[in-house]
């Protein structure tokens, strides 16, 4: 299955600086240690976004799961980091 909407997908600056590179976010802090470490840093959040627009755009979703926020989408993929290294997501998403 293909991400509902996936050529209208919008990952915001307060999702990204808030949640996946805040090392003060409860559930996004062991992220934020970990993006930075292949270079994807708060300074230049749009990379990061991009870099899951595209991948989200060209994979397929192998989970859903509801939950209190909403449909949650897994899409397990490859990410090439700025640094050049490929990134690979599991089950557990981002």
């Amino acid at each position: 299955m293909n991400l509902p909407h996936k050529d209208h997908l919008e990952i915001s600056k307060i999702k990204l600086m808030k949640y996946l590179l805040s090392s003060t976010h409860r559930a996004g802090r062991g992220k934020a240690r970990f993006f930075p470490a292949f270079g994807f840093q708060e300074s230049a959040w749009e990379a990061l976004a991009q870099a899951l627009q595209q991948h989200a755009r060209d994979n397929v979703v192998t989970l859903t799961k509801e939950t209190p926020f909403g449909t949650r989408y897994v899409i397990e993929f490859p990410l090439t980091a700025p640094n050049g290294r490929e990134l690979q997501f599991g089950r557990s998403g981002l």
